[in-house]
């Protein structure tokens, strides 16, 4: 019986199938992978853009999670990117776009360089005084970071830097989503966080 079976599974089905087998196979562990991954995501509380035309690095938006996490108490699941914006690299200005739409990401921190470019994109923002922040006096979305003391410590001193937190986008009965409301309060605190400093 079993040497029946092996001359079957070698000689005729395997010979013929193999292929076929193979890419069964291949699918069905790439669909078991992105299961896994969709129930296995965790979606971050706060999830900061730091966004210049001066060099800035994955190390920074992470020094500024950690801070801010800690003077949060813990417990808030924080993700952050770093775009290094110069005028040649058009990747990073790609992603910049999408994290515009992107309903994850809520807070930005931007250098001074980019100032005029989130200007244009101001009704993508919440007011700053509609926060209860402070506001520049040019562009009401921007909330002035001069003077918060973290900055410097994760290098982040070399030019001013501002804050911008995304306004949520709204449903069909004209209020935006309570998970958006959130991560925009979220973000808001995160930018009192970093003015009250230690």
């Amino acid at each position: 019986m079993l040497k029946k079976f092996r001359y079957w599974f070698v000689n005729i089905y395997w010979y013929h199938y193999r292929l076929h087998t193979a890419a069964v196979l291949f699918a069905g562990l790439l669909i078991a992978f992105c299961v896994y991954s969709m129930v296995t995501r965790v979606t971050p509380d706060v999830f900061l853009t730091l966004a210049s035309d001066k060099p800035v690095g994955y190390s920074q938006s992470d020094m500024l999670n950690e801070y801010v996490n800690e003077k949060a108490g813990g417990g808030l699941t924080m993700a952050g990117s770093a775009l290094y914006l110069s005028e040649s690299d058009t990747m990073n200005w790609e992603l910049l776009h999408v994290s515009f739409i992107d309903n994850e990401r809520y807070l930005f921190i931007i250098g001074e360089g980019l100032r005029s470019f989130f200007a244009e994109q101001a009704d993508l923002f919440t007011p700053a005084a509609d926060m209860g922040l402070p506001a520049d006096p040019e562009i009401p979305c921007l909330v002035p970071l001069t003077g918060a003391p973290y900055l410097a410590e994760a290098g982040l001193d070399g030019e001013p830097m501002f804050g911008l937190v995304k306004r949520p986008a709204v449903q069909k009965d004209g209020l935006p989503a309570p998970e958006e409301k959130t991560r925009q309060e979220l973000a808001a605190q995160y930018l009192r966080f970093l003015l009250e400093g230690t």
